[in-house]
């Protein structure tokens, strides 16, 4: 059976991202080194880095400062995080 784990290299050592499906303890296995799998990921997510931030920039251009003031303004607000929401009364 094949099938595909990501795995990080610690100290001499690949350490699996996950636990691979039907490998028992102490079964030895192949490993085959892929960093371009690794280097298309990073390419993927760059792209939809990129695309969110062009759709922010979309978005802040068409606001006027007073409402970006008011949207970094609640964005940075932390009094909200980790606390039970207020029932509607």
């Amino acid at each position: 059976m094949t099938q595909v784990c990501d795995a990080v290299y610690e100290n001499g050592v690949f350490k699996p991202i996950g636990k691979p499906r039907d490998v028992k303890e102490g079964q030895r296995v192949n490993i085959v080194v892929d960093e371009t799998a690794h280097n298309a990921k990073l390419t993927d997510a760059r792209a939809w880095i990129e695309k969110v931030q062009a759709a922010a920039a979309e978005m802040f251009a068409e606001m006027t400062p007073e409402e970006i003031d008011e949207m970094e303004r609640v964005m940075l607000d932390r009094s909200h995080f980790f606390t039970a929401p207020v029932p509607n009364e």
